[in-house]
């Protein structure tokens, strides 16, 4: 099976949100704020080729920019090209091939490339072919009225999400599932409340979106927001978003 890290957007988000009660002179050492105390990040997305050649998306970055007004691709530090669509054309697959895309959850960050802005302002799926695997108890925050998460779910993915035809939503409410062959996902819950990781088995070789090879393992975890960086890795570094930071 191969693996590939594809840059999906380009996003500053505040250093204080990213690193909760860590004083920020400790984290300021980690990752350096602009004037504005906003660190630079990249959404990377995993694609996986599967030993039937099925390919397999886990997350969709922010979206395209300019599907968010002026003032909010300013704020938000969102750039101006999708940097998904150019990952793909890398390596000379369009949106159309992608048969499974898994949401680790439903943020404007990680499923904001979900659906596109179009037909009369109804958002459609961006990939028009694929099945999108999301678990129920994050379906069911992203859909209530909480004032608590509006901010995170914007009525993009909201709206996507109740216009997506029943058949293209696979829905799950165990605790873990087998989407595909070597695949599982796991719910964990931390980050927000249906948040879910998804593992990897088998030989697998990871690669850059050029298609160099980075390793080859026989398991690799994407843990989604629950480890949103690698400074992340300490046990008392959690973010000031996370719903359940003992969890994560």
């Amino acid at each position: 099976m191969d693996l590939y890290l594809l840059r999906a957007s380009l996003v500053k988000s505040d250093g204080g949100c990213l690193f909760g009660n860590l004083p920020r002179p400790m984290w300021k050492k980690l990752l350096v704020p602009d004037r504005l105390n906003r660190v630079a990040l990249v959404c990377t997305v995993v694609l996986a080729r599967t030993d039937h050649d099925k390919l397999v998306l886990v997350d969709t970055g922010c979206g395209d920019p300019l599907w968010y007004d002026s003032s909010e691709r300013r704020r938000r530090g969102l750039g101006s090209k999708w940097l998904l669509q150019e990952s793909l054309r890398d390596l000379s697959l369009t949106f159309d091939q992608i048969g499974l895309v898994i949401l680790t959850h439903l943020h404007w960050d990680h499923a904001g490339g979900a659906f596109r802005p179009v037909r009369a302002g109804r958002p459609v799926k961006s990939f028009p072919k694929a099945k999108y695997l999301i678990h129920a108890l994050e379906l069911q925050t992203a859909l209530g009225s909480d004032p608590v998460y509006y901010r995170a779910y914007p009525d993009r993915i909201r709206q996507g999400l109740r216009n997506m035809p029943e058949e293209d939503l696979r829905v799950w409410s165990s605790r873990s599932c087998r989407p595909a062959r070597n695949v599982s996902v796991q719910l964990d819950g931390g980050h927000s409340p249906g948040h879910c990781t998804v593992e990897f088995r088998g030989d697998i070789t990871l690669r850059c979106r050029s298609g160099q090879i980075i390793t080859r393992a026989r398991s690799v975890l994407v843990a989604g927001d629950n480890i949103p960086t690698s400074k992340h890795l300490h046990f008392a570094y959690n973010m000031a978003y996370d719903n359940h930071p003992l969890v994560v």
